[in-house]
């Protein structure tokens, strides 16, 4: 008589046990298509800085850099890209005038890319035009590159908003 009653102990421990387990493996899998994310974004502002910075002070060096950056994030979906920032960079890295600072950056809504270099994307904000750089070779002039994101979790088990993600990269002006 004892014995029929903790028949059941078993099935409900490992229960339990599995949906701790899936929920674990949820969550990692998870964090790990947000790192992909995060580094397939970084990956993009490095690429797209080197490829402004390689142009210096060339009409279309932006143009260049929305080109690379549409390149690397095109086979994307996980990640909405928002703006597009391509900023004079202070000591710090961050644009001179702080975060959120357009004081000396061309701002780009959305991932515009650049096919077609006769038409151009416009900035929505242009405080730093290309012809105004510095482009000269071992000049202390940096330039960055920010990717503005929204990150929407691939399989949330619980409702879970997305959020905004800032990724960014500089390089010296001239480097080419």
């Amino acid at each position: 008589m004892r014995r029929a009653a903790h028949r059941g102990q078993s099935l409900v421990e490992f229960a339990l046990f599995v949906s701790v387990l899936l929920t674990l493996l949820a969550g990692l899998l998870n964090l790990g298509a947000f790192l992909n994310a995060h580094l397939s974004i970084t990956y993009a502002a490095r690429q797209g800085a080197l490829s402004a910075a390689t142009a210096g002070n060339a009409p279309l060096a932006d143009c260049d850099a929305l080109a690379a950056i549409a390149i690397i994030l095109r086979p994307s979906n996980d990640v909405g890209v928002t703006h597009i920032i391509i900023y004079q960079a202070a000591s710090d890295g961050l644009p001179i005038g702080g975060l959120g600072s357009t004081a000396f950056a061309n701002v780009y809504d959305g991932d515009p890319g650049c096919s077609d270099s006769l038409n151009p994307p416009v900035p929505t904000v242009t405080n730093w035009p290309t012809t105004a750089r510095n482009a000269t070779l071992y000049q202390t002039t940096m330039l960055g590159v920010e990717i503005d994101y929204t990150y929407s979790w691939q399989n949330a088990l619980f409702p879970i908003p997305p959020f905004d993600v800032k990724d960014r990269a500089i390089m010296p002006l001239g480097t080419g």
